[in-house]
């Protein structure tokens, strides 16, 4: 059998991206130094803060657990049998806390089809959810899984149709207004202590001038787009792009401990790269690419290394 050989994330990282700068990926950088200001999150939210807003918006405190409804109805002395069944499929998707399995039963002891089914976090509830709504138990059984807390939340919907409130288009700025200079000159950006400017690139006369400046704009490093319209800077909990004469946020991606980036030629995508282990087992090293033209999705798939 030949023998495996270990891939170092370190090295496909440089392979991945050969034009960044040297001293990339960080070997010995300890993403967990870095702290932002306490009022600038450049506005993207942290996982924690996603946390505790789901928290303080969940009034049932049950985010944890699913209900597994179309179940089968059966007598009392085949509960354990498909309660084990149950344990059986999600197991394999997520940690059930001991005892974490409910099923109701009527006066008869017969079961009443669906079942509680508890986690030890939400993101497995929620893994749950999208992988066994619609799985077919049998031929005449068919999971329809819901999280406990969206009864709570379908329980609030007002009886009264309130339409929403239309928000004023505001648009977006011009992104190729740097080519429009008089002088012809380009931009570049440099980042030095907490401090990144851009500057326009006079090189007929010998001299820079800064166009924009921003403290705290960035974690790590920024990086152009190829032609020049996105601005991206570095988050703990993703990327942020930005561009026009103001440097508006265009778009902001969630990957938590994003090292690396790199734009596809015409700038339609974005891919993400991030070697710190994960905290959580079950996830995976991740490489992600998203879309910059509006629609919002995963071109690679999660990948190994």
């Amino acid at each position: 059998m030949a023998a495996v050989t270990e891939l170092d994330p370190l090295e496909v990282a440089r392979s991945l991206f050969r034009d960044q700068p040297a001293g990339f990926p960080y070997e010995n950088f300890d993403l967990e130094e870095l702290i932002l200001p306490e009022d600038d999150d450049m506005g993207i939210r942290s996982d924690d803060d996603e946390e505790e807003e789901e928290e303080l918006e969940t009034e049932t405190g049950f985010g944890s657990v699913i209900v597994v409804d179309s179940l089968p109805v059966v007598p009392e002395d085949k509960h354990e049998k498909l309660a084990n069944v149950l344990k059986k499929i999600y197991s394999q998707i997520g940690n059930v806390r001991e005892g974490g399995i409910f099923m109701p039963k009527d006066a008869n002891n017969m079961s009443k089809g669906f079942a509680f089914v508890e986690f030890f976090s939400p993101q497995e509830a929620q893994a749950a959810r999208a992988q066994t709504d619609g799985y077919k138990l049998d031929k005449n059984h068919t999971f329809k899984v819901s999280m406990f807390d969206d009864f709570d939340r379908y329980a609030k919907v007002p009886d009264v149709y309130a339409a929403p409130e239309i928000k004023e288009y505001s648009p977006t700025e011009n992104l190729h207004s740097w080519m429009l200079d008089k002088l012809s000159r380009d931009q570049f950006a440099i980042k030095y202590g907490d401090e990144v400017a851009v500057l326009w690139n006079d090189g007929r006369r010998f001299r820079s001038e800064e166009a924009y400046k921003r403290t705290y704009w960035t974690e790590s490093f920024v990086q152009w787009s190829p032609m020049g319209n996105y601005l991206a800077t570095m988050h703990r909990q993703g990327v942020a792009v930005w561009g026009g004469p103001s440097f508006q946020r265009l778009a902001r991606y969630s990957h938590q401990n994003v090292q690396l980036i790199e734009f596809s030629p015409a700038e339609k995508y974005l891919m993400t790269y991030s070697s710190i282990d994960p905290t959580n087992p079950r996830e995976k090293v991740q490489v992600r690419g998203v879309a910059l033209a509006g629609v919002f999705f995963f071109l690679a798939a999660t990948h190994s290394f």
